[in-house]
């Protein structure tokens, strides 16, 4: 094994987990369309700038893919890989798993009430 164990005590892999956290959701509720930078942080609840800075490096660690959209030159939609699904279902510690999810329904409850953000989270 490479490198040390994650502890989850600081906020990289609170962002992390709660972005990785979001993409496996969405995907279990049958929603598997990728999304934008924009449209994931508003969904995870974290910043775009630290997204946007840390996604290449979730997509170099596989975590996330990335593909770009046809006939626009910078934007993509991002996927859940099977290896940032195992690092939902395995890595985080149960604690932390229902610790982010909380935190995460309650901003989907949130976000619920913006039309904008309704079919994102529900179809």
């Amino acid at each position: 094994m490479k490198g040390k164990t994650a502890t989850f005590n600081g906020k990289h892999n609170e962002s992390k987990s709660l972005m990785l956290l979001a993409m496996y959701k969405r995907k279990k509720r049958g929603l598997t369309s990728g999304l934008g930078l924009t449209d994931l942080a508003a969904i995870a609840g974290i910043s775009y700038k630290y997204l946007k800075a840390r996604a290449t490096r979730l997509t170099k660690w596989d975590y996330i893919r990335r593909e770009k959209i046809k006939g626009c030159l910078y934007k993509c939609r991002y996927y859940l890989t099977a290896r940032g699904k195992r690092f939902v279902e395995q890595t985080i510690p149960k604690n932390k798993y229902i610790e982010y999810s909380i935190k995460l329904d309650d901003h989907w409850d949130n976000l619920n009430n913006n039309p904008k953000y309704w079919k994102l989270l529900n179809g």
